[in-house]
């Protein structure tokens, strides 16, 4: 009686053809995956309307929720929250830039803003900080001044109770506190509680 052997390959002796492309599309899948989370990343801090040209946003985070962007020449070169209002001189050189010029420096900036200076370091002009960039930073939106687009931008605040909340500031006017939430129909004492972790 005669016994008949298959010979089975093994990937040593014979290599796969598939096993390039397999390793190709992984690598493609992992390329669009990344895109689509960089892409959501950007979306989701709602970067103002200038144009960003430099790496990815430096930030210095410290005690205070006075908090400050600086942009020179389109790059933002950080965003850092102090104690209290103070000059753009002293915004920039806390930054690292020494290259502020005009009389501007020496003026005082609200809280929340955007100093975007050109190339030379002159001033262009002063715009808001995007209430998404502060929770993004770690710190907590001004009820008070807060626009809806900075409600929006709250974990845990969806579209529906992002209206009722305008809608309830527009008749009654600004929130005193982050307690007065519970006016809003859709937040209770514990929700209230949450989301102080990123309102004030």
């Amino acid at each position: 009686m005669t016994t008949n052997f298959k010979k089975i390959s093994s990937d040593r002796d014979e290599p796969n053809p598939h096993s390039a492309t397999s390793g190709f599309k992984a690598a493609r899948g992992l390329a669009i995956i990344a895109a689509v989370f960089t892409l959501a990343s950007v979306i989701r801090l709602n970067i103002p309307n200038y144009q960003l040209s430099g790496p990815t946003i430096s930030t210095l985070t410290d005690s205070g929720d006075c908090g400050y962007q600086m942009v020179v020449d389109r790059k933002v070169l950080g965003t850092l929250f102090l104690d209290k209002p103070t000059t753009i001189e002293k915004i920039s050189e806390a930054i690292g830039y020494h290259g502020a010029r005009g009389s501007h420096v020496e003026k005082v900036v609200p809280c929340g803003s955007v100093i975007i200076l050109d190339r030379d370091g002159h001033l262009l002009e002063v715009q808001r900080l995007a209430g998404a960039h502060i929770v993004a930073c770690g710190k907590r939106i001004d009820l008070k001044s807060a626009t809806g687009e900075d409600v929006r931008s709250v974990p845990g605040i969806g579209p529906g109770l992002a209206r009722r909340i305008k809608e309830h500031t527009d008749a009654f006017g600004p929130f005193e506190s982050v307690d007065d939430l519970v006016k809003v129909k859709g937040i209770g004492p514990r929700k209230a509680q949450e989301l102080k972790l990123y309102l004030k």
